[in-house]
């Protein structure tokens, strides 16, 4: 029996050896560092070319755990570390270490990043025979990952920088159209003011003047008359153009400045501009006014220029027969609208940017609505102020 199995061992040796060559081979070629080492003592028995490589030195003989110190291994932290928790030692030890990170010093003094992963080796009976360690260069992957991360902080303190710069570029803008805002609402009401005063002038100065001459003059007309003058007829037509322009005074003084406006509102001032307006022109005006609402006081000068201006504009370039002015409220929300039946209104048609167009805008702005003109429903052109919320005072 003993005769038998010392020839099956016989048999079996080039067997094995052929093996042991093949798997030499295979490890030499592997694009990781491999090192082998006996247990319990921790000698190393074999490593592949690519542990040369990796630590730029011949592989250092070592005879017990101790020695693994030759290797110079550190913590990524940079503190050295002891060979007892090198990972072929834990291996030894019978535990498993998975793609640990450490730090290594090479043979030139650089030093690089390597992946470990290390295993005991078992016989058939489960005793720990030795142990294998295999490690990956993984330093170009660190010193990338660490030019990433100094790029993205880089950028980070960039993008921090502009975004600083671009907030305090947007106050100063915010503050800019603040002050814009608040110089051109000071312009508005010092030209409210001006035109509330020349209305006034006209209407208590020249205005009565005017009508104190005309007074005077129907006197003088009166005595004429009875004498039977010649000039009679000359001082009755002074007497009419008289007339004319009192009456001519005070529709001026009360297009400078609705006094209607403070006495009865803006329904009662909307009605007198649209009867002033169809006397003048001999245009058909209506209005509309809901009683579902009533508009801050405040507010209400806005709305009757933005009504004023869009008549005159009407007129003058829409040649319209008739025009509507509506006031009606959707959900409690107001809207004033000026429609006319002249000529149609073309988007891009006329230059934009006029100064009425802008002024119509700024002061819907200003009591939180927005114009807009486009054409009316059966042609000609409808300028519409619509809110989101009830005007502002």
């Amino acid at each position: 029996m003993k005769a038998s199995a010392e020839e099956d061992r016989r048999a079996l040796l080039p067997a094995l050896e052929s093996e042991r060559r093949e798997l030499a081979v295979v490890i030499e070629q592997m694009p990781a560092g491999v090192i082998f080492a006996e247990a319990p003592s921790g000698r190393i028995t074999w490593g592949n070319e690519e542990c040369a490589r990796i630590f730029r030195h011949p592989i250092r003989p070592a005879e017990r755990i101790a020695d693994y110190a030759k290797w110079k291994v550190f913590r990524l932290d940079g503190r050295v570390l002891p060979p007892r928790e090198y990972p072929l030692a834990i291996a030894i030890r019978g535990k498993t270490v998975a793609a640990r990170e450490l730090m290594i010093e090479r043979g030139d003094g650089t030093r690089g990043v390597i992946c470990v992963n290390a295993a005991p080796i078992r016989d058939a009976r489960r005793k720990i025979v030795s142990a294998v360690a295999v490690f990956l260069d993984v330093s170009e992957e660190k010193k990338t990952e660490a030019e990433v991360r100094a790029l993205n902080a880089e950028l980070e303190t960039r993008v921090a920088h502009r975004t600083a710069e671009l907030d305090a570029a947007n106050r100063d803008l915010v503050r800019e159209i603040a002050e814009r805002l608040r110089l051109e609402s000071r312009i508005l009401d010092i030209s409210e003011r001006e035109q509330r005063r020349l209305g006034q002038d006209l209407h208590d100065e020249l205005g009565q003047q005017l009508a104190g001459i005309g007074m005077l003059a129907a006197v003088v007309h009166r005595d004429l008359q009875q004498q039977q003058h010649g000039k009679t007829a000359a001082v009755a037509e002074i007497v009419e153009m008289l007339r004319q322009a009192v009456t001519s005074t005070r529709t001026l003084a009360r297009g400078f400045y609705p006094v209607v406006l403070e006495q009865g509102g803006l329904r009662v001032a909307l009605k007198d501009l649209a009867e002033r307006t169809e006397k003048l022109t001999g245009v058909r005006c209506e209005v509309d006014y809901r009683r579902s609402f009533r508009f801050p006081k405040p507010a209400e000068i806005h709305l009757y220029r933005i009504a004023q201006e869009a008549l005159t504009n009407g007129v003058k370039h829409g040649q319209p027969r008739r025009i509507s002015i509506e006031c009606m409220a959707i959900r409690r929300v107001p809207i004033l609208r000026i429609t006319n039946d002249g000529r149609s209104f073309k988007a891009g048609g006329r230059k934009r940017g006029g100064l009425g167009l802008h002024i119509l805008q700024y002061r819907a702005r200003l009591i939180g609505g927005e114009v807009s003109v486009a054409r009316g429903p059966n042609g000609g052109c409808q300028v519409t102020c619509t809110f989101q919320h009830p005007p502002a005072a």
